[in-house]
């Protein structure tokens, strides 16, 4: 038992089909819009506390080579590497 449409009727269906299919894609881009400030947001706060990490530890290793020059200069008869250090 087929279904026999004319073909004014499949066009209009699928027209219609067609037409539901861009607006559910149309409201999912709405609704990704306006989410988009506040997630911009949390990722300007992770990349800042990303950085500020970043830089905490390469301050840290700055230290840590300060001390072992120091370390190393206080051990060695070299003179310039004391006063540099």
């Amino acid at each position: 038992m087929a279904l026999s449409f004319r073909i004014q009727t499949r066009l209009t269906g699928f027209g219609l089909l067609s037409l539901a299919l861009v607006g559910v894609v149309s409201f999912a881009g709405f609704l990704v819009t306006t989410q988009y400030p506040a997630e911009i947001s949390d990722l300007v706060s992770t990349a800042t506390a990303l950085r500020n990490s970043m830089e905490g530890d390469m301050m840290h290793d700055a230290l840590r080579a300060d001390v072992l020059s120091a370390l190393g200069a206080g051990e060695s008869a070299n003179e310039s590497a004391k006063a540099s250090a």
